[in-house]
């Protein structure tokens, strides 16, 4: 095993197995209440509920905040203002065959009333809900993270950006 993980063989074969790359942008918004907003989603493939922050892949040119910003809005009808990067993961889908970087954004401010109409072709937003710690409780949340440390990490004012490692779906 190499020095990021891989074997000599798994690293080749990531490689030729052409996947795509992208890159996603992530609002954390957080209220008053000490909850997160986070949207439900139906897996098309699976029909399985689970819930994430709002997010999406950039557009052809546009930069990461400008990304977490439309996706938000796109997804919840929120107008946010981003604070700062507080997380980063890779997920290798081999479903859709690519590989995606995840930049997570917090949202230092938001305005606006929640509403959603943007159906995504693959998993469909049911709902938006927010959700306190003690909500998420035996839901699928993604990143896990969302479940348990960010919550210790957003009353630290996250001192340092958190690399959340790789999956596989």
């Amino acid at each position: 095993v190499g020095k990021y993980g891989y074997s000599r063989g798994e690293k080749a074969s990531l490689r030729y197995n052409y996947m795509q790359q992208r890159i996603r942008s992530v609002a954390i918004i957080v209220n008053d209440k000490n909850q997160i907003l986070l949207c439900r989603n139906r897996s098309a493939h699976t029909g399985q509920d689970y819930y994430v922050p709002p997010g999406g892949g950039l557009d052809d040119g546009e930069n990461v905040l400008i990304n977490a910003v439309r996706e938000a809005k796109e997804e919840t009808g929120l107008e946010i203002e981003i604070d700062k990067l507080v997380y980063y993961a890779e997920f290798l889908s081999s479903h859709f065959k690519c590989h995606n970087l995840e930049l997570y954004f917090l949202a230092k401010s938001f305005k606006g009333q929640i509403k959603w109409d943007h159906p995504d072709a693959d998993d469909v937003i049911e709902e938006v809900v927010w959700l306190g710690q003690s909500d998420l409780t035996g839901k699928r949340v993604f990143p896990d993270i969302l479940k348990d440390k960010f919550w210790e990490d957003l009353k630290n004012g996250f001192p340092e950006v958190r690399y959340l490692g790789q999956t596989s779906l």
